[in-house]
């Protein structure tokens, strides 16, 4: 199969818009095209094939824990709250943050 264009990005919008108008291919994450693969405008190619693994390290440097404004420390506490509830929606398990989709030709 030949392709007229050749498209890298980094930008997942950019991706999805790409994949939305049959463009092509595009690895997105679940988050972003859930109700396109549950209502059949995009489909799912290689489902058993993972682009990274489930597990992800989110890090945040403070200088020191002493000087720590209360606007910082609300921050790190909503960040790791909100992240440990993301992961125990998906599950440890099923995990997958990236996929490989495909338009399904249906309009949007």
């Amino acid at each position: 199969m030949s392709l007229e264009h050749d498209v890298s990005t980094n930008s997942a919008a950019l991706n999805k818009e790409l994949v939305m108008s049959g463009a092509g291919l595009g690895a997105l994450p679940l988050t972003m095209i859930g109700n396109e693969l549950n209502d059949g405008r995009l489909i799912q190619l290689l489902p058993d094939f993972e682009l990274m693994s489930g597990d992800a390290e989110l890090r945040l440097a403070y200088r020191d824990r002493s000087l720590m404004t209360a606007k910082v420390r609300a921050f790190i506490d909503y960040a790791t709250s909100y992240f440990d509830a993301r992961a125990a929606q998906v599950g440890h398990a099923q995990q997958r943050p990236k996929m490989v989709a495909a338009s399904s030709g249906r309009p949007s």
